[in-house]
C-alpha cells in the first residue's frame, strides 16, 4: 500500500501543466484573412498592399488596453494588361463576419510597395503593441497624429522605409503622421507637407484671405463677418471623372461659398464668394464678390475652421474614388460640402453624376460611398 501511495504521489508531482492558450493578435487574424483571399483568388498571392483598421476609440482619447480594432480591410493588388486587379476582404471583428470582393479599375495603385509572404513572416510587432508604443512616444503624443480611429498597415513608397509600417492617422489631410515599424517597433512622427500650388494648399490660404477681406473692407458699402461660415468649395475638373485616369485629372478652378445669415445692413442673409483659376498658377488673384439673399441657405452645414487642416485634397478624393469598386461618375464637377444629413460625420467631396450614381468621398477619412 505504501508503495502504491508513493507511486501515485510521484505521478501527481510530475503531472504536465496544461498548455497555455494565447489569444491571436490582430496581426495573426490579418495574415489569416490574407491567406483566405489567396485561396479564393490565387492572383492575390504575394500582392498584399494594405490592411486598414478602424478602432473603437481615438488613440489619444483612450488607454492602450481599452483600444480594440472593430473592423479590418485587407487589400491585395496587381496590374494586369492595363487594369488594376484589386482583391479585398472586409472583416467585422465584432461579429466575425467576413466578405470578399474583387474588381478591376483602369487606375494603377500608387503609394505602397507590395509586402510578400516572405517579408510578412519576419514581422514581430502586432497592432496592439504598435498602439501602445505610439502612445508612450513623447513626440507622437505631442502632435495630432493620434487623434484618430484609423491605422493602416502598409509599406509606403515615400518616405522610404526598410520595413512595413503601422501608419497612424492615415488620411492625407492629417498634419502629423505617426509610423510604427512592424519589425523593430521604432516610432517616428513626421509632419506631412502640403505641396505648394495644389488645391489642398490653397484651401487654408484662401479661407483666411476671404475672412480678412470681407471683415476689413466694404464691398457693398458694409463689412461682414464670415469666419466659421464656410459652406462649400465647388471644383471644376479638366474632364469628367470617368473619362480619364486619376493622374490625368486635375481641378481647373474653384469657387468658395460662405453664408452669413443676417449680415447685411438691413439684416438680410449674405452670400460671399471667392473664385480662383488654378491654371493661372500660384500668382493668380483670388476674385471675391458678395450678394444679398432672399431665402436662407438650408442644404449644408458649416465646415468649421478646426478641421480645415485635416481635410484631404480634391486630388486625393478623385484617387480614392478611382481605386474603389464604385462606378466612376460622368461629371467634371466636384463639391466639397457638408450635407445636412445626420449620418454623415464629416464634410464630403460630392460627385453628382449626370447618368451615373452620385458618389460621396469622406473629406477626412477618404471613405467612398455611392448615393442611394
Amino acid at each position: 500500500m505504501l508503495a502504491v501511495c508513493c507511486a501515485l504521489i510521484a505521478a501527481s508531482c510530475h503531472k504536465e501543466s496544461a498548455p497555455v492558450v494565447t489569444e491571436p493578435t490582430i496581426f495573426d487574424i490579418m495574415v489569416e484573412d490574407y491567406q483566405a483571399l489567396v485561396k479564393a483568388f490565387p492572383l492575390a498571392k504575394d500582392n498584399f498592399v494594405e490592411a486598414r483598421f478602424v478602432l473603437n476609440n481615438e488613440i489619444s482619447a483612450a488607454s492602450a488596453a481599452s483600444l480594440k480594432a472593430e473592423s479590418m480591410e485587407v487589400i491585395c493588388y496587381t496590374w494586369i494588361e492595363g487594369f488594376s486587379e484589386i482583391f479585398v476582404l472586409d472583416h467585422d471583428l465584432t461579429t466575425g463576419k467576413t466578405e470578399m470582393n474583387h474588381y478591376s479599375v483602369d487606375t494603377p495603385w500608387t503609394g505602397d510597395m507590395k509586402i510578400p509572404e516572405s517579408e510578412m513572416q519576419g514581422l514581430k510587432v502586432s497592432l496592439e503593441e504598435a498602439i501602445e508604443r505610439a502612445k508612450k512616444d513623447p513626440e507622437a503624443a505631442a502632435g495630432d497624429g493620434l487623434d484618430t480611429h484609423y491605422v493602416t498597415f502598409r509599406k509606403p513608397l515615400w518616405p522610404v522605409w526598410p520595413n512595413p509600417q503601422y501608419v497612424i492617422g492615415g488620411s492625407a489631410g492629417r498634419k502629423n503622421h505617426v509610423f510604427v515599424d512592424s519589425k523593430t517597433g521604432d516610432v517616428v512622427s513626421l509632419e506631412a507637407p502640403v505641396e505648394e500650388g495644389t488645391a489642398k494648399a490653397f484651401i487654408s490660404e484662401d479661407y483666411n484671405m476671404m475672412i480678412d477681406q470681407f471683415g476689413n473692407f466694404e464691398i457693398m458699402g458694409y463689412k461682414i463677418e464670415i469666419h466659421e461660415h464656410w459652406v462649400e468649395a465647388q471644383y471644376i475638373l479638366n474632364a469628367p471623372v470617368n473619362s480619364r485616369q486619376a493622374s490625368e485629372l486635375f481641378p481647373k478652378e474653384v469657387t468658395y461659398i460662405f453664408y452669413a445669415p443676417g449680415a447685411s445692413k438691413d439684416g438680410k442673409d449674405v452670400m460671399a464668394r471667392g473664385w480662383r483659376d488654378f491654371t493661372a498658377g500660384p500668382m493668380a488673384k483670388l476674385d471675391m464678390s458678395m450678394e444679398e439673399l432672399s431665402s436662407p441657405w438650408t442644404v449644408d452645414k458649416y465646415i468649421v475652421s478646426d478641421i480645415i487642416d485635416d481635410l484631404i485634397g480634391v486630388d486625393d478624393a478623385i484617387y480614392n474614388l478611382k481605386i474603389s469598386p464604385v462606378t466612376d461618375t460622368d461629371t467634371p464637377n466636384v463639391t466639397l460640402r457638408w450635407p445636412a444629413i445626420p449620418a454623415l460625420e464629416h464634410p464630403q467631396y460630392v460627385f453628382i453624376g449626370e447618368k451615373t450614381k452620385s458618389v460621396y468621398v469622406d473629406a477626412i477619412t477618404g471613405d467612398v460611398m455611392e448615393a442611394k
